[in-house]
């Protein structure tokens, strides 16, 4: 039941392409989490900004 329904959604068997099952998985968690990153860094972005923080991880360094 489960591989039919799975069928139906993919186009293909994933018994038989396990490995191209786990491309999609794995592909589809990194595009999650670059949005995630995104996401996170655009609405901290303003606030970064009018506090006077630089840019690009350099947090700690004393200039």
């Amino acid at each position: 039941m489960f591989n039919e329904v799975m069928r139906e959604i993919f186009g293909f068997d994933i018994c038989r392409n396990r490995q191209r099952f786990r491309n999609i998985l794995a592909y589809a968690y990194y595009v999650k989490m670059g949005w995630e990153k995104y996401r996170r860094f655009s609405t901290d972005l303003p606030d970064r900004l009018a506090s006077g923080v630089r840019i690009g991880g350099d947090e700690n360094l004393e200039t």
